[in-house]
């Protein structure tokens, strides 16, 4: 009998809580533990109140902004796109940060993505011809690592319950993202964001954009799990997700029908927060950098009555 990804999970996860090491309803991940365990590492503060528009006027403005820095160019699907030597935290060409909070009442966590960006591309035939964000999340923690899709299967075959590491997609455009058109076997539409692999509407995952003289903000409430889509990830003080984001930078339109046979020039950018590349993402959750889950604000003294 085969027994699947997710079977394992739950099964090692039932064993822990019987043998008491870990209460009932919270993942191993997100087991409380004192500071960081993978470089690179950032806090979450606890957040509420945010709403998800694409205007960061609801976040607090002495929020963190981490930068997305690290280019990898992978032939022949990712170039530079005249990024070689830029300074890609201050570069107009290209320079992204992202900010990130939680919010423990809502289970969700909160992303903004800031992308200044001189030119502007959206296209809907593949991951070659647009300007996007990654957010890839694995809600466990874990290192769990497939060697290539599960049984056989393919992009369009294959189920995000499956996969160590979900990969959400948005683009800052209407229409459909990197072609997509089927996943786990069944037809989707031009949903904007998606959950490769998976049901974006099986998720409380949504994204919202804005773009003002060259500057887009993509904004995210996004929902972890630890096993899609039955068992959302509780989200704790203290617990940790394995986390990355990735920005595409195109800057000319597609003028063919595959990354292979863009000019090699104009190939797209893919630049990410965690600095090495090891392989697709979602094959391997040991790839992700990592959230840590910040304490709610203290309490103020009791008010005097008197």
């Amino acid at each position: 009998m085969m027994v699947s990804l997710g079977q394992i999970r739950s099964r090692l996860l039932t064993v822990t809580v019987v043998l008491g090491v870990i209460p009932a309803g919270v993942s191993i991940g997100q087991v409380p533990s004192k500071g960081p365990t993978r470089d690179p590492s950032v806090e979450a503060p606890v957040l509420s109140g945010i709403t998800i528009d694409g205007d960061l006027n609801d976040w607090p403005a002495a929020l963190p902004r981490y930068p997305i820095n690290h280019l990898h160019v992978l032939p022949p699907y990712y170039g530079s796109n005249g990024l070689e030597g830029a300074n890609l935290m201050t570069s107009p060409d290209l320079s992204a940060a992202f900010s990130v909070g939680y919010d423990p009442k809502e289970n969700l966590v909160y992303l903004a993505v800031i992308v200044r960006d001189d030119m502007h591309v959206v296209g809907h035939d593949g991951f070659w011809d647009t300007d996007a964000v990654e957010v890839y999340v694995d809600g466990r923690h874990s290192e769990d690592s497939v060697p290539n899709y599960p049984g056989g299967k393919n992009p369009e075959t294959a189920d995000a319950s499956e996969l160590p590491v979900f990969q959400y997609i948005g683009i800052p455009g209407e229409g459909r993202i990197y072609g997509v058109k089927k996943s786990s076997g069944r037809d989707r539409g031009p949903d904007n964001p998606i959950l490769m692999f998976g049901d974006i509407k099986k998720t409380r995952t949504r994204m919202a954009f804005r773009r003002t003289r060259g500057l887009t903000v993509y904004e995210w409430a996004i929902e972890a799990f630890d096993h899609y889509p039955d068992t959302p990830t509780k989200l704790v003080p203290g617990g940790k997700l394995g986390f990355d984001v990735a920005v595409v930078d195109k800057d000319k339109p597609a003028v063919s029908a595959a990354a292979e046979t863009e000019p090699e020039d104009d190939r797209s950018a893919w630049v990410t927060w965690v600095p090495e590349y090891r392989g697709l993402k979602f094959f391997n959750a040991a790839n992700l950098g990592e959230v840590v889950l910040g304490l709610p604000p203290a309490a103020g003294p009791p008010a005097d009555k008197n």
